[in-house]
C-alpha cells in the first residue's frame, strides 16, 4: 500500500487533493522528461570527452617526447664540447700575470696566474677561457683554447665560454707584447 492510500483511508487527506497530487506529479514527470537529451546527444558528447582526453594524451605523449629528445641533444651537446676542451686545450704552468674570469653561473670571478705570454694571448683574443665537467662545481676546471675553438664551442654551447676577447687590437701584437 502506498502513503497516498495509507493517508486516504485514514482521512487525513480527500480523493480530490489526492487526485491533484497524482497530476502534478505527472505533469512534472512529463516535463523531465521532456526537458531530458536524447542518447544520441548523449553519445555525442561522451564520444567528444572521449575524443578529447586522447588528443590531450597524445599531446602530453608528444611533449614529454620532445623533452627527452632535447634532453639527450643537450646531454650529447656537453659531451661533444668537453671532448672538444680536452682535445684542444692549452697547457701551461703558473705564472705570475693575474687573469680575472667569471665562475661558470656568472656569479662569483675566479683568479687564474697565467704566463706573461699566454695572458697577451687571451688579451689580444688568440685564446679564450672555457670550463670543463658539471657547472655547478666549486672549483670548476677551467681550460685555455684557441681562437678556432672557441668560435666551434660558441655555435655549440655559448654558455660554456667563460671569456672570449673577439675584439681586433688596434695594434700589431708584437707592440703590444713587448710595450709590456
Amino acid at each position: 500500500m502506498s502513503m497516498k492510500d495509507q493517508l486516504l483511508k485514514a482521512g487525513l487527506v480527500s480523493k480530490k487533493q489526492v487526485r491533484k497530487h497524482n497530476q502534478k506529479a505527472r505533469k512534472a514527470r512529463k516535463k523531465k522528461q521532456s526537458q531530458r537529451e536524447s542518447k544520441a546527444v548523449i553519445e555525442a558528447r561522451e564520444k567528444a570527452q572521449t575524443r578529447a582526453r586522447r588528443e590531450q594524451q597524445q599531446q602530453q605523449r608528444l611533449e614529454a617526447r620532445r623533452a627527452r629528445e632535447r634532453a639527450k641533444e643537450q646531454a650529447e651537446a656537453r659531451r661533444r664540447v668537453d671532448q672538444i676542451l680536452n682535445a684542444h686545450r692549452v697547457r701551461f704552468r703558473s705564472g705570475t700575470q693575474p687573469f680575472w674570469h667569471p665562475s661558470p653561473d656568472r656569479r662569483f670571478l675566479f683568479r687564474l696566474d697565467l704566463p706573461e705570454r699566454v695572458a697577451h694571448d687571451v688579451h689580444i683574443g688568440k685564446l679564450g677561457v672555457s670550463w670543463r665537467g658539471p657547472a655547478d662545481a666549486d672549483d670548476p676546471d677551467v681550460v685555455l683554447i684557441p681562437r678556432e675553438i672557441v668560435e666551434r664551442i660558441q655555435r655549440i654551447d655559448p654558455d660554456r665560454i667563460l671569456f672570449h676577447n673577439d675584439a681586433k687590437p688596434s695594434a700589431p701584437e708584437d707592440a703590444l707584447f713587448s710595450a709590456g
